[in-house]
């Protein structure tokens, strides 16, 4: 799980689900908003359309998160980032890592 710090409150992430610029490669989709902190933010959302079983979403979110959490330190600052899982999704740590950086990259939320 992130750092409180670094998740999206819960009365923000509608407002960047709307206004973000969207990213997306062929396991994840991403929406990205300059927020007002100077930290990075993130919030994970596996909706229950993705699979209808709470342990595999569950599971997902705790493989994505923990990989944004490894790259923290890499990411830049004042941003609000939406991570969200296509249809095709791989529920190993190492693939898991692979997507997460894939979308950083093309999104270029790295420093």
């Amino acid at each position: 799980m992130l750092p409180k710090h670094n998740r999206i409150p819960s009365g923000k992430i509608r407002t960047v689900l709307s206004k973000g610029r969207r990213f997306q490669t062929e396991h994840l989709r991403c929406m990205i908003y300059p927020n007002d902190t100077d930290m990075f933010r993130c919030a994970i959302i596996v909706p229950s359309s993705f699979d209808k079983r709470a342990v595999y979403r569950n599971r997902l979110r705790r493989l994505i998160s923990e990989s944004v959490r490894l790259y923290m330190p890499r990411l830049k600052q004042n941003i609000d980032c939406i991570l969200m899982p296509g249809r095709i999704a791989v529920d190993t740590q190492q693939a898991v890592h692979v997507m997460v950086e894939q979308i950083c990259v093309q999104a270029a939320v790295f420093v």
